[in-house]
C-alpha cells in the first residue's frame, strides 16, 4: 500500500468516525429529550388525575349526604313530595389515565435508557389511546372531564406521539452504528473510556459477526524468495548451467519486496518521531570564555 492510500484511509476513517460520532450523538440526545418528557407528563398526568378523581368523590359524597338531609327534611316538614336528587358518578376518564401513565413511565425508562426495541412499539399504541379519550371526554362519554380535559388529553397524546418516535429512530440508529468501527464513542481514545450498555452492545455484535482478519501483505525474507520461479539448464561437466528468472515470478519479488521497505520506513518514521526535533540550542559554544566562566565559582559576597 502506497503513502497516498495510506492518507486515503486514514482520513476516510476519521471522516466515518466525525459522521458517526454525530449521528450516535444526535441519537443519544433524542433518547434523552423522550425521556425527561415521558417522564414529566406522565408524571403530571398522573397527579391530574389523582386530584380530579379525589375533588369528583368528595364532591359526589358530599352531595349526596346533602341530598338525604333535605329529602327527610322535605318528608317530615314540608312533606312536598319532592326529593332531591344526589350528583351520579358512574364513568370516569381520569382514573383510566392513571395506570396508562404509569405504564408509559416504565416503557420509557426501558426504552431511552435500556433500549428495549418492544418499549416505543408498546407506547404507539397507548398515546393514540389518549387521544381517543380525549374525543370521548369531548362528547361527554365520562362524568368528571369537561371540554377543556378533552383538548389536555388530544395534545398530550399527539405531543407524546411524536416525542416515541424519537426514541423509535434512535434505535434504528444504534441498529446501524454497532456495526460501525468505533461505536459508541467513535472517538480514537475510546478504550480509555468507561463501558456502557453501548459498549456491550458492540461486544455483542461481534461475537455473532466476527470480524474477517485480512492476511499480512509482509512476509519475510525466505518467503520472499519462494516467489521466484528460478530454472536451470541440466548440469554438464566443465560448463556452468544458465539458471534463469521467469519475468512474472520476478515482478511479483520486487512488488513484495516494495510492500516490506515502505512497511519498514513507516515503522522507522513511528519508532523515531522525535528525530526531528531541533537541536541547534543545545550545541556548546566553542570559546574559551565560555568554559573558564562556567569553572570559576560564583561566591556570594556579603
Amino acid at each position: 500500500m502506497s503513502w497516498d492510500e495510506k492518507l486515503d484511509s486514514s482520513f476516510l476513517r476519521d471522516q466515518n468516525f466525525n459522521i458517526n460520532g454525530e449521528r450516535m450523538r444526535v441519537a443519544v440526545r433524542g433518547f434523552k429529550v423522550s425521556l425527561i418528557y415521558e417522564l414529566i407528563s406522565s408524571a403530571v398526568m398522573m397527579y391530574i388525575s389523582f386530584l380530579n378523581i379525589v375533588y369528583k368523590l368528595s364532591h359526589v359524597i358530599s352531595t349526596s349526604v346533602a341530598a338525604n338531609i333535605l329529602s327527610k327534611i322535605n318528608e317530615i316538614i314540608v312533606d312536598t313530595g319532592k326529593n332531591v336528587s344526589a350528583t351520579e358518578y358512574n364513568t370516569s376518564g381520569w382514573l383510566i389515565t392513571i395506570p396508562l401513565a404509569l405504564i408509559t413511565i416504565v416503557l420509557s425508562i426501558l426504552g431511552n435508557s435500556f433500549n428495549l426495541k418492544f418499549a416505543p412499539k408498546v407506547m404507539a399504541f397507548i398515546y393514540p389511546a389518549h387521544i381517543i379519550l380525549g374525543i370521548l371526554a369531548g362528547f361527554g362519554l365520562f362524568d368528571d372531564m369537561n371540554n377543556i380535559a378533552a383538548v389536555l388529553l388530544i395534545i398530550y397524546g399527539l405531543a407524546g406521539f411524536w416525542v416515541n418516535d424519537l426514541t423509535t429512530r434512535g434505535l434504528k440508529e444504534l441498529d446501524y452504528l454497532v456495526t460501525q468501527e468505533g461505536f459508541p464513542t467513535f472517538n480514537l481514545a475510546m478504550f480509555y473510556f468507561r463501558r456502557s450498555h453501548y459498549a456491550k452492545m458492540r461486544e455483542k455484535w461481534l461475537e455473532h459477526n466476527p470480524e474477517k482478519s485480512e492476511p499480512s501483505r509482509i512476509i519475510t525474507e525466505e518467503k520472499r524468495m519462494e516467489m521466484l520461479d528460478v530454472t536451470a539448464e541440466e548440469e554438464k561437466p566443465g560448463i556452468i548451467p544458465n539458471i534463469q528468472v521467469t519475468s512474472e515470478s520476478a515482478e511479483k519479488w520486487l512488488e513484495q519486496n516494495k510492500l516490506e521497505t515502505d512497511k519498514k520506513q513507516y515503522d522507522s518514521v513511528m519508532e523515531n518521531g522525535m528525530d526531528n526535533l531541533s537541536t541547534e540550542d543545545l550545541v556548546l559554544p566553542d570559546t574559551d570564555e565560555y568554559y573558564e566562566q562556567s569553572i570559576t565559582p560564583k561566591v556570594k559576597r556579603h
